[in-house]
């Protein structure tokens, strides 16, 4: 009998090398784990047999690259889990989805240090489908921030996909601390009440990317599958820092439909760097935009304003240009469907661009162009 070693060896390195790609691929992709609290097991294993009772079972026999999979509805009834879980920084590139939409229930939930659905260590992680709703009051001590939150992510995260959610009566949507490669897409968010006024970090907010002297960077609020957020007292979407500057390499908000907040729709402060505000729909909000200090980079672009309850669409601190302001109403393809575009805020004095009377404000850096007239002042 002849054999060709030549032939085997390499037959022998393919088949090592075919059973090498496979192991890859089932750690790549990870384990499916079952959560479904419908199915009493007393050796439950995670298997969509004998799937785990609680969300905190599965999160403790996970590892990196695992799916988790909560049942929403069994033999027709819905379901709901009344927890509140943390998701450890060892853990990467988990998956938690939702099958048939389970609602994540906070009531009676209350807890001192952490009221979050998802308290979110690691640095990779998606999360889809879910209800989330009635984490109210208590603190998450970790993020320095008063109320309870559906979603809170520790400082570091490094890549986030948190899409089609739907969260109720939060203090917060979602809170981001330190983030880089965000998105945040499809999500429906509605009602967010604040534990203090006028302050975001008591509250109050739907989605919330603040740092303190550190990188925001490439995230993305929407794109392609707009979030629809209404119902915040102190804003939609806040994005900055109230301590320090803050570094944003890249921050993009475009095409959410933001209504009905009894705050402002989207807050910017105090970042240094790109932000892009783009084909957003603001409706009924007290006030559309607020951009509060140092976001001189920040490009509004291609959104439209069907009228705010408050005063203005677009408020700004002393240091913005009437300049700047009045190239956003007239130059950047922002519709403005109501007649009061944008009032400055300073001590003394309150100046306001009005497209029906065209008297557009002048501040201490720049002086904003009129149309076949000089510059007005409107005085306190």
């Amino acid at each position: 009998m002849n054999l060709n070693f030549g032939a085997l060896r390499i037959m022998t390195k393919m088949t090592v090398f075919t059973v090498l790609m496979i192991l890859f691929a089932v750690n790549l992709f990870g384990e499916t784990i079952y959560v479904n609290n419908a199915i009493q097991s007393s050796g439950a294993t995670g298997t969509q047999t004998t799937p785990f009772n609680t969300i905190a079972s599965a999160i403790a026999k996970a590892q990196s690259g695992d799916v988790i999979l909560i049942v929403g509805n069994h033999d027709g009834k819905q379901l709901t889990y009344n927890e509140s879980v943390v998701i450890p920084k060892e853990l990467e590139s988990l998956s938690i989805n939702g099958d048939n939409n389970p609602i994540i229930d906070g009531s009676g939930e209350k807890g001192s240090n952490n009221n979050a659905a998802f308290l979110i260590k690691a640095e990779t992680v998606r999360i889809s489908n879910l209800t989330v709703k009635n984490f109210i009051g208590g603190n998450i001590n970790e993020l320095g921030v008063k109320g309870g939150a559906a979603f809170a992510f520790t400082a570091g995260l490094k890549d986030a996909r948190i899409e089609r959610n739907i969260i109720e009566n939060c203090n917060y949507g979602m809170i981001f601390n330190q983030n880089q490669s965000l998105r945040i897409s499809g999500n429906t968010l509605k009602g967010f009440p604040a534990v203090e006024k006028n302050n975001p970090k008591a509250g109050g907010v739907g989605i919330m990317v603040f740092t303190d002297n550190q990188y925001i960077q490439d995230n993305h609020i929407g794109d392609k599958s707009p979030n629809t957020i209404s119902g915040a007292e102190y804003a939609a979407i806040y994005v900055g820092s109230e301590q320090v500057l803050a570094f944003a390499d890249f921050t993009r908000i475009s095409n959410n439909i933001i209504k009905d907040n009894t705050g402002y729709g989207i807050v910017m402060s105090s970042l240094e760097g790109s932000c892009i505000l783009s084909g957003n729909v603001f409706e009924g909000n007290k006030t559309a935009i607020f951009l509060k200090s140092d976001n001189h980079d920040t490009f509004i672009e291609k959104n439209t304003f069907k009228g705010s309850v408050g005063s203005a669409e677009v408020v700004t601190n002393e240091s913005y240009s009437g300049a700047m302001l009045y190239s956003i109403w007239k130059h950047f393809e922002n519709i403005f469907e109501k007649p009061t575009f944008a009032k400055i805020e300073k001590e003394g004095y309150e100046s306001i661009i009005d497209s029906d009377n065209l008297r557009y404000i002048r501040t201490n850096q720049a002086d904003a162009e009129k149309d076949g007239g000089s510059n007005g002042v409107l005085s306190k």
